[in-house]
C-alpha cells in the first residue's frame, strides 16, 4: 500500500467498523457512531498517526454537538456515555497535499461509492480529477482487482504498492491533434488526454469497472467524429452526413472492444487523418441502424468498418503513387528553377554593374581627354561639375532600380513556391517539403551577400563620382 496513506486508511477502516453511519465522496468521509471506550483509543493512535504526517487539520471529532480536540479523549474514554461521535476527515485536504511528488492518490473504503463518484464525471471535462491530476491512483479498500490505464489507476489496496501510475505516452494523440480533426462546438472546456484511457488488460466485470470503460468508450469515440456539440449531438461525415448521440445506457461494452477502438484511433491519426478518417466513416455511415448511437454502432461494426477502411487506404496509397512521383518531380524542378533565378539575378547584377563601370570609365575618358586640355580654365568647372554629380546619381538610380526589380522578382518566386507546397500537401509532408526547400538556403545566402558587396560598391563609385570635380580642381590649382 502507499506509504503515506497505509496507516491513515487502516486506522479510518477499524473507525468505520465501529461506525453505524457511513457517507463518503471524493473530498470527505463521514462516520458516526454510538461513543465507547475502544473508538478514543482509536481517535487516539489516528491522531498520532496524523501528528507524523503533519496532517491533524484534517480530521474533525464530534461528540454530540460539541467538537473536541484529542487532548480531551481521554476523558471520554474514562466514562463513556450513549453520547453520538462524529468523525469527519477530510481526503480532499490529505490528497492535495500530494506527499508522493510523482503522482496523486486518493481512496474509497467501498467500490460503491468509488462508482458512485465516477459515473458523475464528465471524462471530456478539464475540470474531472482524472484529466487534472494526471497520473492519478484511486485505492479502493473492497476492489477484488486492479484495473485502469498507465496513469489513471484504480487499484486494490494490496496492489497500490506495485501498481504505480506513470506520466502518460504518446501512444494515442494528444488533444491539441484531436482538435485538428475534431470540431468542438461547446461550453465544455475540455481538457481530456485518450492515453489516459487506454485501459490495460484486467477483469472488468464489476460495476466501477463497467464504468471506466464506458468513460474509456466515450474518450476514444469522440476521438473519430468530425463535430461535437454534446452527448446527444455529435456528427460524423461519411457516405451520409449523420447526427447521432454518443451513447446509450444500454450500450454493452467489454475490454475487446477498447481494445478494437484504441487501435482504430492509433491507425486514424497514424498518417493522412482526414483521408483515413473518411475511409472509416464512409464504411460506418453504411451500416448504422436508425436510432443506434455512436458507440453501439461501433461496437457492431467496428471490426469490418476497420478492415475494409485499411484496405482501401492501401489502394488510395498505390494509385497515388505515381501522382506523389510526379508532384515530387515537379517540386525538385521548381527548387531548381528558383535556385537558378538567385544565380541569373546575381550575374544580371554583376554584368550590369560591369557594364555601367566600363561606361562611366568611356564618358570620363571623353570628357577629360577631348573636351579639357592641361590648360582647363574655372569657367569649365562647373560643366564638370554637372558631368559627375549626373555620373553619381546615375550609378545610384541603377542600383536601387535592379535592387528593387529583383528582390521583388525573388520574393514572388518564393510565394509562388509556398502556394504551390500548400496544394500538395496531401502528396508531400510539410517536413519532406522542408527538406527539401533547405537545399536552396546556400544559393540564397551567397545571392544576398554579393548583392550587399555589388551595392557597397556602387556607392563607392557613385561617392567618387560625386567628389571627383573636387580632387581635380584642387590638382589644377596645383599647376597653376
Amino acid at each position: 500500500m502507499v506509504n503515506h496513506i497505509s496507516p491513515i486508511l487502516s486506522i479510518i477502516l477499524d473507525i468505520k467498523a465501529l461506525s453505524n453511519v457511513y457517507e463518503e465522496d471524493w473530498g470527505n468521509i463521514t462516520l458516526s457512531g454510538n461513543s465507547n471506550q475502544e473508538i478514543y483509543k482509536i481517535f487516539t493512535d489516528f491522531n498520532n498517526v496524523l501528528l507524523k504526517s503533519s496532517c491533524t487539520d484534517l480530521v474533525k471529532y464530534q461528540i454530540g454537538t460539541d467538537i473536541i480536540i484529542p487532548e480531551e479523549f481521554s476523558d471520554y474514554e474514562k466514562d463513556p456515555s450513549t453520547i453520538k461521535w462524529k468523525f469527519i476527515f477530510s481526503k480532499q485536504g490529505l490528497f492535495e497535499k500530494k506527499v508522493n511528488s510523482q503522482f496523486h492518490c486518493n481512496f474509497f473504503l467501498e467500490s460503491s461509492n468509488a462508482n458512485r463518484w465516477l459515473e458523475k464525471l464528465d471524462p471530456i471535462d478539464s475540470k474531472n480529477p482524472i484529466n487534472l491530476h494526471t497520473p492519478l491512483m484511486v485505492i479502493i479498500c473492497d476492489l477484488k482487482t486492479s484495473l485502469g490505464s498507465a496513469s489513471f489507476v484504480v487499484a486494490t489496496s494490496s496492489d497500490a504498492e506495485c501498481l504505480f501510475p506513470t506520466k502518460n505516452s504518446d501512444f494515442l494523440p494528444r488533444l491539441d491533434k484531436i482538435q485538428e480533426y475534431v470540431h468542438f462546438i461547446s461550453e465544455t472546456k475540455f481538457g481530456f488526454d485518450p492515453n489516459t484511457y487506454s485501459l490495460f488488460n484486467a477483469d472488468y466485470s464489476c460495476k466501477i469497472g463497467q464504468t471506466v470503460l464506458s468513460h474509456s468508450a466515450k474518450v476514444l469515440a469522440i476521438c473519430m467524429v468530425n463535430e461535437y456539440y454534446d452527448t446527444n449531438n455529435l456528427i460524423i461525415n461519411g457516405i451520409k452526413r449523420l447526427k447521432l448521440k454518443l451513447y446509450d445506457a444500454t450500450d454493452l461494452i467489454d475490454f475487446t472492444f477498447i481494445e478494437k477502438l484504441t487501435q482504430l484511433i492509433a491507425w486514424l491519426y497514424t498518417d493522412r487523418i482526414g483521408t483515413r478518417g473518411k475511409l472509416f466513416n464512409e464504411r460506418l455511415t453504411l451500416d448504422i441502424k436508425e436510432g443506434e448511437s455512436l458507440i453501439q454502432a461501433l461496437v457492431n461494426h467496428i471490426e469490418s468498418a476497420l478492415s475494409q477502411a485499411i484496405l482501401r487506404y492501401d489502394f488510395v496509397v498505390l494509385d497515388r503513387k505515381d501522382a506523389y512521383i510526379k508532384e515530387l518531380k515537379d517540386l525538385l524542378k521548381d527548387l531548381r528553377s528558383q535556385s537558378d533565378l538567385y544565380s541569373l539575378k546575381t550575374r544580371t547584377l554583376l554584368g550590369n554593374f560591369l557594364r555601367d563601370t566600363l561606361a562611366t570609365l568611356v564618358l570620363i575618358g571623353f570628357t577629360i581627354f577631348t573636351k579639357f586640355t592641361e590648360n582647363i580654365g574655372l569657367d569649365k568647372k562647373l560643366l564638370l561639375d554637372y558631368v559627375f554629380n549626373g555620373l553619381g546619381l546615375f550609378l545610384l538610380a541603377s542600383m536601387f532600380f535592379q535592387l528593387i526589380v529583383d528582390i521583388t522578382d525573388l520574393a514572388i518566386t518564393t510565394k509562388e513556391l509556398k502556394y504551390w507546397k500548400k496544394a500538395s500537401n496531401d502528396l508531400i509532408s510539410q517536413n519532406e517539403f522542408d527538406l527539401h526547400y533547405k537545399t536552396i538556403y546556400p544559393r540564397k545566402l551567397s545571392a544576398w551577400i554579393i548583392y550587399s558587396c555589388i551595392a557597397v560598391l556602387y556607392i563607392v563609385l557613385a561617392i567618387l563620382c560625386f567628389r571627383y570635380p573636387f580632387f581635380l580642381s584642387k590638382i589644377l590649382d596645383k599647376k597653376a
